[in-house]
């Protein structure tokens, strides 16, 4: 087994240092796109009677074999899509070189097809950068061909007026990282020019410099160049030209090694004595450590998958109050009964309100609700607005409503995501939630009067029914049925002189409210509401400081109209009389 490990070694970098030879247009190389580290890919030799495709946990952990044909490994690692969701590899079928792509899922790929169709001579794969595009980029025939991997029958071919081999593009895309073919034009070395093909310049002079790949934030670019006889070590150098390239690593590697997505650590092969490894290492050259072990067969061209965070945050369907929720916990929720924490009551009016995660540059999306929610918007992100920060409003960082009737019963809503001017659907989550009814809330208030000005006259200091009127537009417009004020107010007497105790006053008047609520029928939809003047002498006490089963009493104030306060708030929970 070893002697035929050993052979397979020794083939493979063969076949990858003439690679640098290759013709022109060929071998578009793997960006490092931005992103949490996922899961690495690798091919192996494992089964000696044939070569896999293995996925692994970023620290080397779960190792799991993919269902795919037999790979075909004389050609570039495997490549992950901008966004994580997609796999590109290829396989040997039939005496015949074919591009596949799987879907990420867990541990492993599914929906595993062919996307090349037809045989491809010296295929060589990569993704153009761009989170809606998800273009893959491989050849046929010596040429560059591009196809989207919803569509790859309609692949567009790249041309450049140049010879050139390895190219890789920077993840913002403006830029391509390349090596000149050797005889082309007699200059060595990895080369930049603008996507277009425009505004060359050297990077590194060496004829043996390959391999490129970018670091995630585009500052840096990784490469191989040989060091001796058909050993290859692994070489980083500034994208702006600045300083020398410098070695990370001295012991012999394969071509291609991958930056993580998170910019942390580069992944490469490694030689360990009659066999290769996956490792990684801090991009400085520190701290190499092996991500597989094996003393037998070859695991090589190591390829990382970038985690993107979603675009949505949370979602919230709210009649005026709501838990805010990681999109998780919502949909956990609605498995369960159809409800978020507080449950849509249906005829009446809601918002599917949505929040964004926080972006690194200025970003335009469409957001499109369908289903019994229905709308489609632009809205304009900005750098620097966290989902907590969009939830309030706060420097101006902005969420999306789309306002509705939800119908009783179940129904659903379809929420889709896509870049402005791109039809590619960056997310999409689906909800499905079930409507409640509710009995109306009935409501009466009771004037508080809490000081006695002149015993002979009989004249009081009282709270103002006006202070209640304040409220009832944000009761009707948050409380989840429809409010309903009845009747005459009565009025209840209780004096601060004559009580010392704060708590004890307000007990008395709690009480005494209830006592009116019992007088009145004691109906569970009846509420009574004591509306206490702010300047009443009765303690720091404010908003709502006496509630008990139907009935409540609390001060009142400008800064508390209108909803803003605590007393609007208990007002649209307390009369939760719903069927669930």
């Amino acid at each position: 087994m070893r002697v035929v490990a050993r052979l397979f070694g020794v083939l493979v970098l063969a076949c990858l240092l003439a690679g640098v030879e290759e013709r022109a247009g060929e071998a578009p190389a793997e960006a490092a796109f931005p992103g949490e580290n996922g899961k690495i890919a690798f091919y192996t030799n494992r089964n000696i009677e044939r070569h896999d495709l293995y996925l692994m946990d970023a620290n080397g952990a779960n190792q799991t074999l993919v269902d795919t044909p037999p790979i075909y490994t004389d050609t570039t690692p495997p490549a992950w899509s901008p966004d994580g969701q997609h796999l590109a590899f290829t396989v040997a079928t039939g005496g015949m070189t074919q591009v596949f792509v799987g879907d990420a899922s867990g541990p492993t790929l599914v929906n595993v097809r062919n996307v090349s169709g037809t045989q491809v001579a010296a295929v060589h794969l990569g993704w153009l950068p761009g989170l809606a595009q998800q273009n893959l980029v491989f050849t046929r025939g010596g040429q560059i061909l591009m196809a989207n991997v919803d569509n790859p029958a309609a692949t567009t071919q790249l041309a450049f007026d140049r010879p050139i081999a390895s190219p890789a593009w920077s993840p913002d895309g403006s830029t391509i990282a390349h090596t000149r073919l050797a005889g082309a034009d007699g200059v060595p070395g990895i080369h930049l020019m603008d996507a277009d093909g425009s505004n060359i310049r050297q990077l590194t002079t060496e004829s043996s410099d390959s391999f490129p790949d970018w670091s995630p934030d585009g500052s840096k670019i990784v490469f191989t160049r040989a060091t001796a006889p058909d050993e290859l070590s692994v070489m980083l150098v500034n994208a702006d030209g600045s300083g020398a390239p410098m070695p990370l690593i001295s012991q012999p590697v394969l071509p291609y090694p991958a930056w993580s997505p998170d910019g942390t650590l580069i992944a490469f092969t490694d030689w360990i004595g009659g066999a290769t490894i996956i490792s990684a290492m801090n991009p400085d050259g520190t701290g190499a450590h092996s991500l597989t072990n094996t003393t037998d067969f070859y695991d090589f061209h190591p390829a990382w998958q970038p985690l993107v965070p979603p675009v949505v945050s949370s979602v919230e369907f709210t009649q005026g109050i709501q838990v805010l929720q990681p999109l998780s916990a919502l949909q956990s929720d609605l498995q369960g009964d159809g409800q978020p924490p507080v449950p849509i009551v249906a005829g009446k009016p809601t918002a599917m309100r949505i929040y964004f995660s926080e972006v690194e540059q200025t970003t335009v999306y469409e957001v499109e609700v369908t289903g019994d929610v229905n709308g489609s918007r632009f809205i304009s992100l900005t750098p620097g607005c966290t989902a907590g920060q969009r939830r309030t409003g706060e420097n101006n960082c902005r969420s999306m409503d789309f306002t509705f009737t939800p119908p009783a019963g179940d129904w659903s809503a379809t929420l889709k995501v896509r870049l402005q001017q791109d039809s590619q659907v960056l997310e999409e989550h689906e909800f499905n939630l079930t409507s409640v009814q509710t009995h109306p809330l009935i409501l009466k208030p009771v004037t508080v009067c809490d000081h006695l000005l002149n015993a002979q006259t009989g004249v009081w200091n009282c709270g103002s029914l006006f202070d209640f009127v304040d409220l009832l537009p944000y009761l009707r417009a948050t409380f989840p049925g429809e409010v309903i004020v009845a009747g005459a107010s009565s009025t209840i007497y209780v004096d601060t002189d004559e009580v010392a105790d704060p708590a004890e006053w307000w007990q008395l008047v709690g009480d005494n409210v209830r006592a009116l609520w019992t007088a009145d029928g004691a109906f569970d939809n009846l509420h009574h509401y004591g509306v206490v003047r702010p300047q009443a002498d009765a303690g720091t006490i404010g908003g709502l400081a006496y509630t008990l089963a139907n009935a409540a009493a609390g001060k009142t104030s400008p800064s508390r109209r209108h909803g803003r306060g605590p007393a609007g708030r208990h007002g649209a929970r307390a009369g939760g009389a719903s069927d669930r």
